[in-house]
């Protein structure tokens, strides 16, 4: 079971994607200065299978990804929950705070990773003195370094 303490579309957590963002509960990490405390906790609702086709057929011509901001603690759920989203043709994503992940147990099921945890004086994704990686994820599993997609560009 995996629960979920806000959900959001946004425009900036993929590149050129309009994403519906699941804030996921029961983060394991818990990192210095972390921004999202409460996602630390059992906090939240139930993200079941119901709730999440409820959600797709509601952002559907709309969303084109759906965002998993932390894994929770049942990775088997969170692969049903990423095969439900593919199987409604829509891209898969999850940020994670750790620095290594098993992606071969995703493999075929997520399509981009965010990892790393933030580290406030390196700051986020949007600048070039980060620690995060964000990759989308080929079919055969390469990793593709898209971070720089992120930076702010000065003209």
């Amino acid at each position: 079971m995996l629960k979920f303490t806000e959900t959001e579309i946004t425009f900036k957590e993929v590149p050129g994607k309009i994403c519906r963002c699941f804030s996921i509960s029961n983060c394991g990490l818990h990192c210095k200065n972390c921004h999202s405390p409460e996602l630390q906790g059992d906090n939240g609702e139930e993200l079941t299978p119901e709730k999440l086709l409820n959600f797709i057929k509601q952002d559907k011509r709309v969303v084109d990804c759906y965002v998993f901001l932390g894994e929770g603690n049942d990775k088997e759920y969170l692969k049903s929950l990423l095969e439900l989203c593919k199987e409604n043709n829509l891209k898969t994503c999850i940020y994670s705070g750790k620095d290594n992940f098993d992606l071969m147990e995703f493999l075929g099921v997520l399509d981009y990773l965010k990892l790393g945890p933030y580290i406030e004086e390196l700051g986020g994704l949007d600048k070039p003195s980060t620690n995060q990686r964000f990759y989308e994820i080929d079919s055969s599993g390469n990793m593709i370094d898209k971070t720089d997609e992120f930076y702010v560009k000065k003209l």
